[in-house]
């Protein structure tokens, strides 16, 4: 584990990894900084939300905390904008410069209902969370795709 800016960076594959952020996210948390995780653990095209790590809501069970869910949509007229996924062998260095040459880029970011931790058990939050940004995309059966 790596802080930096207090940004923390997660080395994959690693136990003991996992656990030390856990315990840098509690001590923030218990200091009442917050923390932003983006718990799917990897990045996609947008179309769809991968499984959320409940690992990653340990820290807000320690302290008795809230979860606040953040869906985010990069809008465009074919659905999500084709220039703003970082997916596969994509190098980071030019996906920057792809992004910062887009005249524009429109996102959506919509606020989900907070919920507290406390009494809940990891999973139940990652799932619930998850499903709350599912919602908001429009991206259960039967409701529109974000974005349209």
């Amino acid at each position: 584990m790596l802080v930096q800016a207090g940004t923390i960076f997660l080395k994959r594959g690693g136990h003991s990894a996992s656990n030390e952020t856990t315990e840098h996210m509690t001590w923030s948390l218990s200091r009442r900084q917050p923390v932003i995780s983006f718990p799917e653990g990897a990045t996609s095209e947008g179309r769809t939300v991968r499984s959320f790590y409940g690992r990653l809501y340990q820290s807000a069970v320690r302290t008795q905390g809230v979860v606040q869910a953040v869906a985010i949509a990069y809008l465009h007229a074919s659905g999500v904008h084709p220039r703003v996924p970082f997916v596969g062998d994509d190098d980071l260095v030019r996906h920057l410069w792809r992004l910062l040459n887009e005249d524009r880029i429109d996102a959506r970011l919509v606020f989900c209902t907070p919920l507290p931790a406390t009494g809940r058990e990891r999973r139940t939050l990652a799932a619930r969370s998850r499903m709350q940004i599912l919602e908001t995309l429009g991206l259960l059966p039967g409701t529109a795709q974000a974005g349209r």
